[in-house]
């Protein structure tokens, strides 16, 4: 075999690898969206026969060069139309039903190309669940779980089924910065150090056609001061030994200036009062002196007789 005998095969080859690649894309279009295809590789425009748009297999418009007009199929009917010069297919009001593959026929001949098409919801209201309900800073960890609120509003007659939103991305806001972390749906906090000092916990949802973001919620084992080294304690434990300090200090103060003058003086009036308590207690009981007793000679006196003091002889009887 030639090398010009290979070429088709080769030709072939290329296309189906290329069109098993074009199918592996997938375009995501929201509910009450619009999608347009153009044919690929495009044509100089006039140049089409015919053209047949297909959706899993089933006719969604067809046209022919020899016919008058276009024909819509099913419920693209009042919600298709079909450019015939490029070829361009526009559906409008998509819904989760228009999921599915595309398909174009140019020219009575099948297209490699294909469109594979998913129609989601888009998000618009995420909430953060904690676990156990009964977080607080004494716990060792506790478990965060970011997911759609099932209360909200869709606006939309659509199944609320979590498979109608797409794939989902979570991502986590730990800080006050601009960086979103992405980490799955739940995540786990652990009481430390480090995660002490996070004020918040905010989380993040996007799809291809949306994204929407939690209410911020206050993480419960957050300190306003990191305690990495017990700064807390260590200054805690100091402020107790100073204020100690100043009671006993203030209490040996008092008690040196202010009570101790007191009770001296409260004392040296006691010892005033009792010196002048003895002091009288002393003239009350001295006694006042006795009249003293001259004894006389004893002689016989009559008590009769009187007595005449003689004047005593200092130098003899006169002569």
């Amino acid at each position: 075999m030639g090398p010009r005998c290979l070429l088709p095969v080769v030709s072939v080859l290329l296309l189906q690898v290329v069109g098993s690649f074009v199918a592996a894309l997938v375009h995501f279009f929201p509910v009450g969206g619009e999608l347009n295809f153009d044919v690929r590789p495009s044509a100089p425009s006039g140049t089409f026969t015919d053209l047949v748009w297909k959706f899993n297999e089933n006719l969604v418009v067809e046209w022919s060069n020899g016919q008058s007009g276009l024909e819509y199929y099913g419920p693209y009917k009042t919600r298709a139309s079909l450019d015939v010069k490029t070829g361009r297919l526009r559906i409008v009001g998509l819904q989760v039903a228009d999921s599915g593959t595309y398909t174009v026929d140019i020219n009575n001949q099948v297209s490699v190309t294909q469109f594979q098409v998913q129609v989601i919801l888009k998000l618009l209201k995420v909430k953060i669940w904690v676990s156990p309900l009964v977080c607080s800073h004494e716990s060792k960890n506790c478990s965060l779980g970011c997911g759609l609120d099932q209360d909200q509003d869709q606006d939309q007659d659509q199944d609320q089924d979590l498979g109608n939103f797409g794939p989902l991305t979570h991502t986590w806001k730990v800080n006050s910065g601009p960086e979103w972390l992405e980490a799955g749906p739940k995540m786990m906090v652990i009481n430390n150090d480090t995660t002490r000092q996070v004020p918040e916990f905010q989380c993040q949802i996007k799809n291809p056609v949306s994204k929407n973001t939690s209410e911020a919620i206050s993480n419960p084992f957050f300190r306003s001061e990191p305690d990495s080294n017990n700064t807390g304690k260590i200054v805690g434990g100091v402020i107790g030994v100073i204020l100690v300090i100043l009671i006993v200090g203030g209490l040996v103060w008092w008690k040196c200036n202010i009570c101790q003058p007191i009770r001296q003086n409260h004392g040296t009036k006691q010892e005033e009062d009792e010196m002048g308590h003895n002091q009288l207690l002393k003239k009350t009981d001295h006694k006042p002196p006795q009249d003293k007793t001259v004894s006389l000679p004893s002689e016989s006196v009559d008590p009769h007789e009187d007595t005449v003091a003689k004047p005593q002889d200092n130098g003899g009887e006169g002569s």
